[in-house]
């Protein structure tokens, strides 16, 4: 598996990144997606995205990154998708790793479903529910900070409350 970081990448570069794969990608993190709202995703990406990650096998992207620098050391998920047969695989947390090895002392937010949520907290993010935010949909920020926040394994605490 091989992560690519994109952190200087040209706009020509991405415009080129309009590949089958990275909309397979995209419908996949988005809700309802639509031809209208991928391409809007592809053009935000274009003149907004401060980094993107790829993970790829032989030439194909298998999972992508976007994040948004919101102040120094602050990121935004905006984006964070791995194609179904390839997801618990670890490149998730290979994409989220990439980011912190990259920039050792940030913070990184995202807004999340249910469906992912246990994903960010394996990662050691926490965890606050925004309620239902749409119609039967609660949605939840998620915060990683590893400067202040070291995870409790779940197992571990079970045990010493038993």
């Amino acid at each position: 598996m091989k992560i690519d970081s994109k952190l200087t990448i040209s706009k020509g570069e991405l415009k080129k990144l309009y590949r089958p794969e990275l909309r397979e990608l995209l419908a996949l993190s988005v809700y309802q997606a639509t031809d209208s709202k991928i391409d809007s995703i592809l053009e935000h990406i274009v003149h907004q995205i401060t980094y993107v990650f790829f993970a790829s096998e032989s030439d194909r992207i298998v999972g992508l990154l976007l994040i948004k620098q919101q102040a120094t050391n602050f990121f935004e998920i905006l984006s964070i998708a791995v194609f179904p047969t390839k997801q618990h695989q670890g490149i998730g947390r290979l994409l989220i790793d990439r980011l912190l090895q990259t920039y050792p002392d940030c913070q990184i937010e995202a807004e999340t479903d249910q469906e992912t949520v246990n994903f960010y907290h394996s990662l050691g993010f926490r965890i606050h529910s925004l309620g239902e935010k749409y119609p039967s949909t609660i949605r939840y920020k998620v915060l990683y900070d590893h400067k202040f926040w070291n995870p409790v394994p779940f197992e571990w605490l079970i045990e010493q409350i038993q």
